[in-house]
């Protein structure tokens, strides 16, 4: 997940901190999505795929500070409430330590 997040990094568009979302069912990837403008990694990659292929995915969300490090990328509350709509079962994101949490949704 590292390698893929290292490539999308340099396409999110904030200025400041570099997000990227990764959304997967069963161990395939079926989406990524970058922050760009308004709109967050998290959405970015969910609004890719059709209603009916949200349902039962996980997401792995990833911040890149301006310093080079992980940052906490726990979805915000906007976020958490677009994902359990669309049927997502968990979040796993980077903390400011440079770890990984895990959310059940």
């Amino acid at each position: 997940m590292n390698k893929l997040a290292q490539k999308l990094f340099p396409r999110a568009q904030h200025t400041c901190h570099k997000h990227c979302a990764v959304v997967y069912r069963r161990g395939n990837i079926i989406s990524t999505g970058v922050n760009s403008g308004e709109i967050h990694a998290e959405v970015a990659a969910l609004k890719k795929l059709w209603p009916d292929q949200r349902i039962g995915t996980r997401v792995v969300s990833m911040r890149l500070t301006r310093g080079g490090n992980l940052g906490l990328a726990k979805p915000c509350p906007e976020c958490e409430a677009y994902m359990r709509a669309n049927g997502v079962k968990s979040v796993i994101y980077s903390t400011n330590d440079g770890l990984m949490a895990k959310m059940k949704l």
